[in-house]
């Protein structure tokens, strides 16, 4: 649906600037073009519909074009972060009969002798042709658009099996919430390897908005400088990143603060005190954190006021979440009564690559997040802590860290 969306703003809106990378702009027209000249490439190269295909590179312009490159031919896009250790990457090869692997460098070191290695600097060298192959045939909304491996920040990393329905509405909620317009700019701050950085490019690309990559995440004044020359309206960021922004000269922030119009925050906790420091310094900003993990994204809003900082509050259910607290009995929990966090709607995960996890990800109210919680009678929403970290004491349980 994504590239569907793509495909159409190409034709309705072909000069409109789709994508800036390193002083270089790709109009949708001229996107469009590029992704079917490296679609050419790949089925040249042998690859069919339905064929497993694995991207293992770092942001860059070629990353987004091989995704919807891999889409326009019919195979599935495999998306790993550089956080999985090689024995797992070979697991995966192997489990998935992988016979396509792209990456920014040669990896022959520990590939298996069948698979293909295709560097990103090859993708690169291909040839800007205006011949355009065969048009792209629509699949099914239950389709895979990809699978992307969860990070392994609270078990063994998963892949996640994402349809073109999944990947929609994951957008269509982000873009319900943050308020994004047709007429935004975003400085792509977080790695396309991760399901929030992957989620703010569909984001920008059902609004038919302009997203700039930028290679190198690290060197802040390029970036600050990005955002000012480019005239950016709205960035995802982890709190990390917050906190190195506090670290900036001031002046910095005051030449770019008035036209941001959105901050999302997301896949780690923030302190009050960096809330209270955005608020001040980016004052025309939405300032939102959500609540999801790859599984299921952008489950929960909240956007940040000085009335609504309490601890563990992550907001209200999204456009189309259907959220249950259950206790350990599967009963849905009263208000302010801990359970855990169920998740219900067409974002959320068709299920796992592999099917031997020990257990079933999935109960009739949905998907089982592993993650303890509790509304209250506003319909806010309060996280407490990991299934692991909690201890019943006289009947009640409690995370450790409290």
């Amino acid at each position: 649906m994504l590239l569907n969306n793509l495909i159409s703003f190409s034709k309705k809106k072909p000069d409109k600037i789709a994508f800036v990378s390193e002083n270089k702009t790709y109009t949708f027209e001229q996107a469009l073009v590029r992704i079917q000249n490296i679609a050419s490439f790949l089925r040249d190269k042998g690859c069919k519909k339905k064929n497993k295909i694995i991207i293992y590179a770092e942001n860059s312009i070629e990353w987004i074009f091989l995704y919807f490159a891999i889409q326009y031919i019919q195979s599935i896009p495999i998306i790993l972060g550089k956080y999985l250790p090689k024995k797992k990457i070979n697991n995966i090869l192997i489990e998935n009969n992988i016979k396509f692997f792209i990456s920014d460098k040669k990896m022959k070191s520990f590939l298996l002798r069948n698979v293909i290695n295709i560097t990103t600097d090859e993708i690169r060298k291909i040839e800007f042709e205006s011949k355009k192959i065969e048009n792209y045939k629509k699949t099914s909304n239950s389709y895979i658009s990809e699978i992307i491996f969860t990070s392994g920040s609270t078990s063994e990393p998963k892949g996640v099996i994402l349809t073109k329905k999944n990947s929609l509405f994951i957008a269509k909620q982000i873009n319900n919430f943050v308020k994004v317009s047709n007429k935004d700019r975003e400085l792509l701050l977080l790695p396309l390897s991760h399901s929030f950085g992957l989620g703010r490019l569909k984001s920008q690309l059902i609004a038919g908005n302009t997203m700039i990559v930028l290679k190198d995440l690290s060197n802040f004044g390029k970036l600050l400088l990005a955002i000012k020359k480019y005239k950016v309206t709205g960035f995802g960021a982890v709190p990390s990143i917050i906190e190195i922004l506090k670290k900036i000269d001031s002046s910095y922030i005051k030449d770019i603060k008035k036209n941001i119009k959105f901050i999302e925050l997301g896949s780690e906790e923030i302190n009050h005190e960096t809330i209270n420091w955005l608020l001040k310094n980016f004052p025309n900003a939405r300032v939102c954190h959500h609540y999801g993990m790859t599984e299921a994204s952008r489950a929960i809003f909240i956007k940040y006021n000085k009335s609504n900082l309490k601890n563990n509050l992550i907001g209200k259910k999204s456009l189309y979440s259907k959220i249950t607290i259950i206790n350990n009995k599967k009963k849905v929990c009263k208000n302010n009564e801990i359970g855990e966090i169920v998740i219900k709607g067409p974002f959320v995960m068709k299920n796992y690559l592999s099917k031997t996890n020990d257990k079933k990800p999935f109960i009739s109210q949905g998907f089982l997040t592993g993650d303890f919680g509790y509304k209250d009678k506003k319909g806010n929403y309060f996280l407490i802590g990991r299934k692991d970290s909690l201890v019943k004491i006289n009947g009640i349980n409690v995370s450790l860290i409290e």
